[in-house]
């Protein structure tokens, strides 16, 4: 009785690992994975996971690793924040990595693919070239949706954690350039000193008038106002520690008298706009989230801060634009490795290490040409991933695929 209970034991567990089976092959194929599929995505999956780490530890290794841990042997830190440096730089070079790992991971599987002649074999049974990457597709969309957090989230956070590690509070510099309707100067405020914990220190004021003869520079400031430091309490700025002088039309300045307090910033939300800004210029690009840097940008533009508004939307696309360079980049890995069995597969391997050297050396470059304003910040942010997709294109003619 017992080993027939244990029979129907076994064919029901039998039972219940087919059906699971065949939920599983049923639901592949409605959504048309097939073996091949899988194949190609595992080998690609485990290249460019491979590719990533390489390179992680490689741009780690020589900079922060060893510096970090020198740090730690002189006593300059402890252990723990060695630690927590490691891991706050990760998220930064795990975004350049990205895009790195699926070029090269790409590159590698379907040269070995090539190579074995599997992609021979491939577009023997009828699979076109779309159809073949689809694979590497999905993957290379997956890690472009992580890449986007990381640039836009991951990397500001983890920035700002580090700078919180080695200086809790820093100092800057802030010069604000206010001007009339006719666009003219009327005021510059010049904070020397400021910080992270809202002290505003040795503040400047500069007051213009228009001089219509304008025959000397210095004949446009009519008051210069010094001030010890200043509060702002959400509606203006008051000084304190005041000194005032006059200047003349000649150019020649007294002193006026050394009032209590001068308000400044008394319109509106000027005062609040302007101490924002003055806490966003402190920070790194880096350390401010796409949501905070669209928020500035509002701000720049609202202020004219045009050189600074052109860098900034510069860098907010930029992140978007090398999110994007995960999906292009492996689009362009597997048309490199997609060689007939002559071919010089050296030649793809050095088209793939030149993309990458020219994609991180140019952009400090572009970022300069959109900071100066010399070239719109929307053609220099996009224009490494139109050339990489013209590339693309070329190749793929070139190939026949």
């Amino acid at each position: 009785m017992s080993v027939e209970l244990k029979e129907k034991d076994i064919s029901s567990d039998k039972i219940e690992q087919n059906a699971k089976k065949t939920e599983k092959t049923n639901f592949l194929k409605k959504l048309k994975i097939s073996i091949f599929d899988r194949y190609v995505f595992m080998s690609v999956s485990k290249a460019v996971f491979a590719c990533i780490f390489l390179f992680m530890i490689v741009w780690i290794a020589p900079e922060t690793l060893f510096n970090t841990i020198r740090q730690a042997m002189k006593g300059d830190i402890t252990t723990i924040t060695a630690i927590k440096i490691l891991i706050f730089k990760t998220p930064e070079i795990l975004g350049r990595a990205l895009p790195v790992g699926l070029l090269l991971g790409s590159l590698f599987t379907f040269d070995k693919l090539s190579k074995d002649s599997e992609l021979t074999i491939f577009r023997a049974i009828g699979l076109n070239f779309k159809r073949i990457v689809a694979a590497p597709v999905v993957l290379s969309l997956a890690l472009t949706v992580l890449c986007f957090f990381v640039e836009g989230y991951f990397i500001p956070y983890s920035t700002s954690r580090l700078v919180e590690i080695k200086d809790s509070v820093r100092d800057g510099y802030f010069v604000h350039n206010i001007k009339d309707e006719n666009n003219d100067l009327k005021q510059v405020v010049i904070v020397s000193n400021f910080t992270t914990k809202n002290d505003i220190n040795n503040v400047v004021v500069l007051d213009f008038y228009k001089n219509s003869n304008n025959t000397n520079e210095l004949s446009d400031l009519s008051r210069i106002t010094i001030s010890d430091y200043a509060v702002d309490d959400g509606k203006k700025w008051t000084l304190y520690g005041v000194k005032q002088y006059n200047i003349t039309s000649q150019g020649v300045y007294d002193e006026i008298g050394n009032p209590q307090t001068y308000q400044i910033y008394n319109e509106g939300s000027l005062a609040t706009n302007v101490h924002k800004m003055m806490l966003y210029s402190i920070k790194k690009q880096k350390e401010i989230s796409n949501g905070e840097l669209k928020n500035y940008l509002k701000l720049l533009k609202q202020e004219n801060f045009n050189d600074e508004y052109n860098y900034y939307l510069n860098k907010l696309i930029q992140r978007h634009s090398h999110a994007f360079m995960c999906f292009l980049f492996t689009i362009l890995g597997c048309l490199l490795g997609f060689s007939k069995v002559r071919e010089q597969r050296l030649i793809g391997f050095t088209a793939a290490i030149g993309v990458i050297f020219a994609y991180f050396i140019t952009l400090p470059f572009f970022d300069m040409l959109a900071e100066k304003s010399i070239v719109n910040p929307w053609i220099t942010s996009t224009i490494q991933p139109i050339l990489v997709f013209v590339a693309i294109l070329i190749i793929k003619k070139m190939k026949d695929l």
